[in-house]
């Protein structure tokens, strides 16, 4: 991973966001080429809200929010290694509600009405050069693989409890996620295959929360795999992913349930991302390396 650039994915205003893209990529050179962007939904913890970020020196690619209780960080020494490091409860509202007034009544910045808890993620869109749109098609692939070595080095709770919303309880999630685009009409437009490699409530212990599947705000249709490692603090934990087994069982948990006939062949693969998304206040550190998408061809017989 070479960079990071400043994405759109988030509930930052459009001329800022245009502001901070030409910022980074005259503090950086050749950053604006990264096809690597995050996702964030933050208040106070945009690294956009830092003018002094990103930093590069020797060894790392240095990305921080002012007061530095998000950081993002790539080796630049050959490992791959990138690491995440975010204290959510140094957010607004503690994590809790991004959208709605702190304790003395002011009004948020940024935060929107449907995307209001914390998202930390990096994540690309696909192309496939072979395909004449550059749509990554399922059909063309025995398999897809998706690879990893994540290692969690500090899980802690540091805030209130937000109460719930809409059924959701204090949580941290960390996910690789595989992003899927229909292209017909009929079922979910877009769909969020999703491997869970860690989701907490108390800040200490992993729950198992898979398979299950639902809708996120925007109305695409969400799925948690089963079966796939899970991180456990100290120890570093290999991934070795298909993702078109992910996307099959997302499809047919989708036509279980709503008793249609959605074939995987109706989707393409059109992005992955990775990170945390945050419901209240948790402290986080994990690091990653040995990124790898690899796609298997068909054999002609």
């Amino acid at each position: 991973m070479h960079g990071v650039r400043h994405g759109m994915g988030n509930t930052y205003p459009c001329v800022l966001d245009w502001a901070c893209r030409a910022r980074w990529n005259s503090r950086v050179e050749g950053l604006g080429e990264a096809v690597w962007r995050f996702t964030e939904i933050a208040e106070k913890l945009y690294f956009c809200e830092n003018p002094n970020t990103p930093t590069l020196d020797a060894d790392r690619l240095i990305y921080e929010s002012a007061d530095r209780s998000k950081r993002f960080i790539i080796r630049r020494d050959g490992s791959g290694r990138v690491r995440y490091v975010f204290d959510s409860g140094k957010e607004w509202r503690h994590g809790c509600l991004l959208n709605l007034p702190d304790e003395n009544g002011e009004k948020p910045a940024f935060a929107g009405d449907r995307w209001n808890w914390c998202h930390f993620l990096v994540g690309q869109p696909l192309k496939d050069d072979r395909d004449w749109m550059g749509k990554v098609r399922f059909e063309r692939y025995e398999d897809i693989r998706f690879q990893a070595r994540i290692i969690l080095n500090d899980i802690a709770r540091t805030g209130p409890e937000c109460g719930e919303w809409k059924g959701t309880r204090n949580h941290a999630l960390f996910y690789i996620g595989f992003v899927l685009k229909r292209e017909a009409w009929g079922g979910p437009r877009t769909f969020y295959a999703l491997v869970n490699a860690f989701y907490s409530e108390d800040g200490e212990t992993h729950h198992d929360v898979a398979p299950w599947l639902g809708l996120d705000p925007v109305h695409a249709a969400v799925f948690f795999s089963p079966g796939h490692p899970v991180l456990v603090q100290g120890s570093e934990v290999d991934y070795n992913v298909s993702v078109k087994s992910v996307a099959r069982e997302a499809i047919a948990a989708f036509n279980e349930r709503h008793e249609t006939s959605l074939l995987l062949e109706d989707y393409t693969f059109s992005g992955i991302l990775i990170g945390w998304e945050i419901w209240g206040g948790y402290r986080t550190d994990v690091e990653m390396s040995g990124l790898a998408l690899n796609g298997i061809g068909k054999v002609s017989r």
